[in-house]
């Protein structure tokens, strides 16, 4: 059985899990949401994860991506213009990630799983009214 991507944390043992999908836009886009994980780690009392934490307790990238979107309790989506030229490429750790986003989209059991952000307004805007993540990410 794989090693969970969520570190057990005796202190905190019932912290919400939290994996954050973005796309790898620049190394400023990189920290800043590298930053928000922690921020959510030590301010907000979650057990956030991102991949480049998580790639140390998971070696296989998709399999990474599965059990953060399966195993979480939330998954927040960092919206920007990279990542939606990246949604519609299977082939790419975004599209995969968009790919498992629309999966829990569609489930009204887990829709309320995904928390979309933009970074900046002016990355994109939310006006589509489809059910799936790419739809949701920019025009």
């Amino acid at each position: 059985m794989a090693k969970s991507i969520f570190p057990h944390d005796p202190k905190h043992p019932n912290a919400p899990k939290v994996f954050i999908s973005y796309s790898h836009d620049s190394k400023i886009h990189n920290e800043w949401v590298r930053t928000l994980c922690d921020k959510l780690r030590l301010k907000g009392g979650a057990n956030a994860m991102i991949d480049s934490y998580a790639i140390e307790e998971q070696n296989h990238w998709n399999q990474l991506m599965v059990d953060g979107f399966e195993k979480s309790d939330k998954v927040i989506i960092v919206l920007t213009r990279k990542y939606k030229s990246k949604a519609n490429q299977i082939n790419t750790g975004t599209g995969f990630e968009v790919l498992l986003g629309t999966n829990i989209l569609r489930d009204p059991k887990k829709s309320f799983k995904l928390i979309l952000i933009k970074k900046d307004k002016r990355d994109c805007s939310l006006c589509s009214q489809k059910r799936t993540v790419s739809s949701l990410i920019c025009n």
